[in-house]
């Protein structure tokens, strides 16, 4: 990684690159027994905050991520799982932080100890061009790659299981469960969609921002986007559960007689498994024939 002073707060990085520092050649997992080399160890994540500036025709991404953890151990140094993209700026609770690259690991060395138990807010500024990455898991489905998919002028995300790395840095491990807000902003006429309920909307008249909340944890790999041309669907659910859809417009009849039973779906699992355990619920379809779900 050639190292740029851009301001006083800022490192900038190239993606996948590995400078000669010491300690940075090889970052452990987190040890899951069937993909060990997922997450990352010394902290837990808490909160995730992504304000994120989509192209939907170049399938580009601009964005901020601010991260809430919580040290399990004294850190000098930890790392957040990110698949290519170039990092602009890193700062651990407000100060400048050095950031390196090993592989798909972004190191970062606060200025500061953080010791163990601590609670830290990391801030880092990135952009580029999201590209979806090989995973095992899915060659059984067809879908060979997971994570970020850009077709025609629709974003996509189906990243399980460690695919939420190509749109931004996360300790990307299904053991470290988190809550997010989404602040996506996408050319006027384009919807962009998250996860939870939809918060504040604004527009500038070229473009709009969407607003999304997810309060209850959750895995990585299920943190979503889609920016495309949608029609909503609104329904209700068992004990007024929010059931909301989006679709093309040509496919909007067609998703709605689909997902019409949903509801049912919901209570019977439910009297199973117990509460549903989110805000909503409902599907995202999209136009390319992509061949799985999630």
């Amino acid at each position: 990684c050639a190292f740029a002073t851009l301001a006083p707060a800022v490192v900038a990085c190239s993606p996948g690159s590995t400078p000669g520092r010491p300690g940075t050649a090889q970052v452990a997992g987190a040890g899951d027994p069937y993909y060990p080399d997922l997450g990352n160890t010394g902290y837990r994540a808490e909160h995730y905050t992504l304000d994120l500036s989509v192209d939907p025709v170049r399938g580009t991404l601009a964005g901020t991520a601010r991260i809430q953890a919580r040290s399990t151990r004294p850190l000098t140094s930890f790392s957040l799982d990110l698949a290519g993209l170039t990092v602009r700026q890193v700062t651990v609770d407000g100060a400048a932080a050095a950031a390196s690259r090993a592989g798909d690991k972004l190191v970062i060395t606060p200025a500061h100890l953080i010791p163990v138990g601590r609670a830290f807010q990391v801030a880092v500024v990135y952009r580029g061009n999201p590209q979806p990455i090989g995973d095992p898991s899915g060659d059984s489905t067809g879908a060979a790659k997971v994570g970020w998919h850009h077709d025609g002028d629709e974003v996509y995300v189906a990243s399980e299981t460690a695919g939420a790395r190509t749109w931004y840095p996360v300790n990307d491990t299904p053991g470290d469960k988190a809550a997010y807000t989404f602040h996506i902003t996408v050319p006027a006429g384009y919807t962009a969609v998250a996860n939870g309920l939809p918060t504040a909307r604004s527009s500038t008249g070229t473009t709009t921002t969407f607003g999304w909340q997810s309060s209850a944890p959750m895995a990585s790999y299920l943190a979503t986007l889609e920016v495309g041309r949608f029609a909503q669907l609104a329904a209700t659910g068992p004990h007024g559960l929010p059931i909301l859809s989006y679709a093309p417009a040509g496919l909007a009849a067609q998703t709605r007689r689909t997902f019409a039973d949903l509801s049912e779906m919901i209570s019977y699992f439910e009297a199973i498994l117990g509460a549903y355990p989110f805000q909503a619920a409902g599907v995202t379809v999209v136009s390319p024939a992509f061949r799985w779900s999630l």
